[in-house]
């Protein structure tokens, strides 16, 4: 499920953190930023799409949309998630997620 209609996000403690709206766009978002705020404009279907987990709350939101995006999503940088959410593959799977965390040794060349 989505949210359609429009939001302001207002970021108090670190204006600048918007890394991650490039990021989303890519997967279909419509989101915008002007003089340190973030303008929002739900009903954009996500598709999966190769993403970058700058920082830790960026990585969350990544990790967010991939889940609801039709497609497959991969997000590098995923250290950054995992270094902020305990278990989080393990407890996405409890919750009947399709994810899989793919390490160094798990790449093919």
């Amino acid at each position: 499920m989505k949210a359609d209609g429009e939001a302001m996000v207002i970021d108090t403690i670190y204006p600048k953190r918007i890394k991650h709206i490039a990021e989303l766009n890519k997967m279909g978002a419509n989101i915008t930023s002007e003089n340190d705020l973030i303008f929002v404009r739900g009903g954009a279907e996500l598709k999966g799409a190769t993403v970058s987990a700058e920082e830790i709350r960026a990585g969350a939101c990544l990790m967010i949309a991939g889940l609801l995006a039709e497609g497959q999503t991969t997000i590098n940088n995923a250290e950054n998630i995992l270094r902020g959410y305990d278990q989080v593959v393990w407890k996405l799977h409890c919750l009947g997620a399709d994810v899989k965390l793919i390490g160094e040794d798990d790449l093919v060349e």
